[in-house]
């Protein structure tokens, strides 16, 4: 994580990090928001819908940009001193 310099990057580059998304995470994410939609928790209400499975937290999954930048991209000159 954080193998990169600013000027290390280039147009073409690619990283990638896969983030598994578990039961207990939607269900932490739940209790920190308290949005319990039964869209998200409820698999037959998901289902009457017409999903296959509950929806993931819309948030949850764009929480990982933060990780993205927090621990994937360079950081600035001041922390490599």
């Amino acid at each position: 994580m954080n193998k990169y310099k600013f000027e290390d990057i280039k147009i073409g580059l690619k990283e990638e990090f896969k983030i598994p998304i578990t039961e207990e995470k939607i269900k932490l994410f739940g209790q920190i928001t308290g949005d319990y939609n039964p869209l998200h928790n409820d698999l037959e209400f998901a289902k009457s819908k017409g999903y296959n499975e509950r929806v993931v937290y819309g948030m949850l999954t764009s929480s990982f940009l933060s990780t993205l930048a927090g621990m994937y991209l360079p950081r600035g000159k001041q922390y490599y001193t």
